[in-house]
């Protein structure tokens, strides 16, 4: 006791202090005078008032009050901030003082002092205190201050600091311990789940490949000295300690992070636990199978079950995963395979790889499974090679590795058939696939074989595109007629015409195939036999091309045969290259009225018949005829009964020398074109009234303009539509020349009348305004050239009418005086006023002005009417 008094109680100041504490202890501002003393003079001599005197003075204050919180608090408050300035040499001792509070402080008082514990305890990785401040927190926290809310939230508090010190320091040092031991287990999952990683596949691949071909032949394994042994012994107690308190947290921690905390339990590799947990919490818990279990869970619990070598579980499910995720196929082969390296059973692992690869669904799944064959025959050799440079060059090592070079040159060879494998098991259906497969093979055997193979396996209902099946056909006999082995060609042939196509187009290809190489070959005859034969047309044709038409399954194509148009085509094609004798003309026309009779018949077939008959029997009368039934019959297309009328109008004129048709009734016919073709806005009819005006002129009238070939081309101006204006113009002006060189000058006022009334836009009209003038200039009626003129000026604005204003300030200059030559002025300068410049919407929205005619007038110079003439209704002595 003296010792210590000697020690600690250094200065009378000491000894007043000590006589007070004795005098009465209980008084803690007695105690607190005592301590502030102390620090005071520890600030100003260390070395004299030092920490442990301190620690003594504050263990005797918190021993007399130990049930008191306020001095454990300023004893550990005061340590912490000793401790930071110290660099942490006191971290222990804090843990400790924390432990030796709690036990005497009361448990309501505690809470806050017990999360702190935890946190320090956290911080410091101190893996003894951290199980004791865990365990005391969650305790002392709990039902504070009667709160069950407040209880929850500290609680939650209390979990969250130990999991993310498991999930950011203790986990993680543990794994890359566990990395620098070559762990199995580390590179399973690694492989799976971490694409990041430095290595390449193939790195991994050589690395597991070694273990199971090399490291297990020989009798001393790596990494198996005592100091590794203690320190996996060290890592496993470190794992199995995170891996008690994960499962503790995942009988409390939320529906929606339980995927997260088995995810990290996962990395504790404690195996026992893991399944334990993830049978308790994920499969065969009933209330979460709406949460949705992620792949990378399944891999996890698989290797659980693996490292626990129950094998049978492992197996069933595997094969359950691969049924519940099929896009995850290759994943799934891939990890089950690692695995089996792992367990050393490598050498059936190549037979089954290729296996597994002609079962993929998927491209990508493909891909990723025959990438990885790739890199692990690449393994098995470059391991083999390695070893093999050393002593171990036996008979085995060559076997294995002659066995891996030719597995990887398979797989090389065969990597595009694998694919069309894959595409066929997609959709055996699909004509373009099978036709990639053509194209791998090199030899026409080959090939002939996949056709084979195809056509057997092919189911024509289900092939969607119409002639593709067809046109599949014809390339497999191509190989055997280019080869002139006709007798198999005409067997696939007839094989073909038997397959019951859905769509008429693919028989239609075969046959015409067919038609075709015959001719071509053997010439027409054999040709004409086939198609005689399959265009023949049964009684009641209709009701077999309307149950086709509604697809009933009962009727194939082959019953609706002669209903094809590209046949019938075909066939007229070769009637029409025979001899012209009286039995071929027969024929030709009897396919025609059957290609009518099924109302295959098109405009230009049509037009083809009438050659036919035209040319064949001489007679044109006849032909007529049928352009006549083609026009009946194609009534409701107004271009199609135009292009008929050109060709049956210039057929009938070319013909006159031998027809004998009379010339009424060619006029007629024309007549009665133009009444159907009359005022359609949807074609230019000007070709049929210039060959009706040339009939006229040019053939009956041996080339001299007659009234009958004008009033036509009036008759054409008038009727055309507005829209094919150009058209309108130019029978106007053919008919102002005809009438000119037939009538004379003065009987071509009226057409000029009525054309600057119709002819727009008006920019055009004024074109013809002054034609008219000039016309009126040349007959000297002056006053009538000043009406026309004025008439022309209103239409535009003079900025856009210098044409006419030239035009009429020459006439001024030529015939006019000056008072005349002035009103002009005035009249122009009234309209630069007046009139808008765009000129051309205004005439297009108001269209001409009114254009009336008036009587003759015996004086032409009368200034006066001119003056009372209206500007909008304008009288022209005519």
């Amino acid at each position: 006791m003296e010792n210590i008094i000697d020690k600690y109680i250094i200065n009378d100041e000491d000894v007043a202090f000590e006589y007070e504490l004795q005098k009465d202890s209980s008084e803690q501002v007695s105690w607190a005078r005592y301590l502030d003393s102390w620090k005071k003079q520890y600030s100003v001599d260390p070395t004299r008032r030092t920490i442990d005197h301190l620690i003594w003075l504050y263990n005797r204050y918190v021993n007399h009050f130990r049930n008191n919180l306020d001095p454990w608090s300023e004893y550990i408050t005061w340590m912490i901030q000793i401790n930071t300035v110290e660099n942490g040499k006191y971290t222990d001792f804090i843990l400790d003082l924390h432990e030796e509070c709690l036990k005497h402080v009361k448990v309501k008082d505690s809470g806050k002092i017990s999360i702190q514990y935890l946190k320090l305890a956290v911080e410091s990785c101190n893996l003894s205190h951290i199980r004791k401040a865990f365990d005391i927190s969650l305790q002392r926290n709990s039902h504070s201050n009667g709160n069950n809310n407040n209880s929850k939230v500290k609680h939650a508090e209390i979990w969250e600091t130990l999991i993310v010190f498991l999930q950011e320091k203790l986990i993680p040092v543990c794994s890359m311990l566990r990395e620098g031991d070559n762990n199995d287990d580390d590179y399973i999952l690694n492989n799976e789940d971490n694409d990041d990683s430095e290595k390449s596949q193939l790195e991994k691949l050589e690395i597991s490949i070694y273990k199971a071909l090399v490291e297990s032949k020989n009798t001393k394994k790596l990494n198996n000295s005592k100091e590794n042994y203690k320190e996996s012994e060290v890592i496993n107690s470190i794992n199995i300690w995170a891996s008690q308190f994960l499962e503790r947290y995942l009988v409390v921690c939320p529906n929606d992070r339980i995927n997260d905390i088995l995810l990290l339990l996962s990395k504790t590799f404690d195996h026992q636990r893991i399944k334990f947990c993830f049978d308790k919490c994920l499969f065969k818990n009933p209330k979460l199978t709406t949460f949705e279990v992620p792949l990378s869970l399944y891999l996890i619990y698989l290797n659980c079950l693996d490292q626990l070598s129950l094998l049978d579980e492992y197996q069933k499910l595997l094969a359950e995963l691969k049924d519940k995720y099929p896009k995850e196929q290759a994943r799934l082969i891939i990890f089950d395979i690692n695995h089996s390296i792992k367990r050393k059973d490598v050498d059936t692992l190549s037979i089954q790889m290729v296996q597994e690869l002609s079962k993929m669904e998927t491209l990508k799944n493909f891909v990723t499974l025959y990438d990885y064959s790739i890199d692990f025959e690449q393994a098995c050799i470059n391991t083999i090679l390695q070893e093999m440079k050393g002593t171990c060059n036996s008979d085995d090592w060559n076997s294995k590795l002659n066995t891996h070079v030719v597995q990887l040159s398979n797989l090389l060879d065969s990597r595009d058939i694998m694919i069309n494998d894959l595409k066929l098991r997609q959709n055996i259906n699909n004509i373009d696939y099978w036709r990639e497969r053509v194209y791998i093979m090199n030899s026409l055997e080959d090939r002939a074989k996949v056709y084979s193979e195809a056509l057997a396996k092919i189911s024509p209902l289900k092939v969607n595109q119409p002639g593709n099946l067809g046109k599949f056909w014809c390339e497999y006999l191509k190989i055997y007629w280019d080869t002139e082995d006709y007798d198999t060609a005409r067997e696939i042939y007839e094989a073909g015409t038997r397959v019951p196509f859905p769509f008429l187009d693919d028989l239609e290809i075969v046959y015409l195939d067919w038609v075709n190489n015959e001719l071509n070959t053997f010439g027409s005859e054999r040709a004409l036999n086939i198609l005689i034969h399959i265009l023949e047309i049964p009684e009641s044709f209709e009701s077999y091309i309307t149950k086709f038409n509604e697809g009933h399954k009962t009727v194939p194509a082959q019953s609706v045969l002669f209903n094809s148009l590209k046949l019938w085509q075909y066939y007229l094609d070769l009637l029409e290259s025979r001899p012209l004798t009286e039995g071929n003309v027969k024929d030709t026309v009897n396919a025609y009225e059957s290609v009518v009779k099924l109302r295959l018949i098109t405009p230009l077939m049509f037009v083809n018949y009438a050659n036919f008959v035209n040319v064949s029997a001489n007679a044109p009368l006849e032909s007529y005829k049928i352009y006549q039934r083609c026009l009946n019959l194609f009534s409701q297309s107004i271009i199609i009964q135009y292009e008929i009328w050109m060709k049956y109008l210039s057929d009938v004129i070319r013909d006159i020398p031998v027809s004998g048709m009379k010339k009424e009734s060619i006029r007629d016919l024309f007549d009665n074109c133009i009444s159907e073709l009359k005022n359609q806005h949807e074609i230019d009819t000007i070709s049929i009234y210039l060959k009706y005006n040339t009939f006229e002129e040019e053939i009956i009238n041996k080339n001299v303009p007659t009234r009958q070939g004008i009033n036509i081309l009036l008759d054409g101006a008038r009727s055309i539509a507005d829209n094919f204006m150009d058209s309108k113009v130019k029978l106007w002006q053919l008919a102002l020349d005809k009438t000119n060189l037939l009538l004379g000058a003065e009987a071509c006022r009226p057409i000029y009348e009525e054309c600057v009334e119709k002819i727009t836009p008006d920019s055009r009209c004024v074109e013809y305004i002054i034609k008219f003038a000039k016309l009126e200039m040349d007959l000297r009626e002056f006053k009538r050239v000043r009406e026309i003129l004025r008439y022309g000026a209103r239409l535009l604005a003079p900025a856009l009418n210098t044409n006419l204003w030239n035009f009429w300030d020459q006439f001024e200059v030529q015939y006019g005086d000056k008072d005349q030559y002035k009103e002009m002025l005035t009249l122009k300068k009234e309209l630069e006023d007046s009139m808008k410049v765009d000129s051309e919407a205004i005439s297009e929205e108001n269209s001409h002005i009114q254009f009336v005619s008036a009587k003759r007038s015996n004086n032409h110079n009368d200034r006066s009417s001119e003056k009372e003439s209206n500007p909008n209704e304008i009288d022209l002595d005519i």
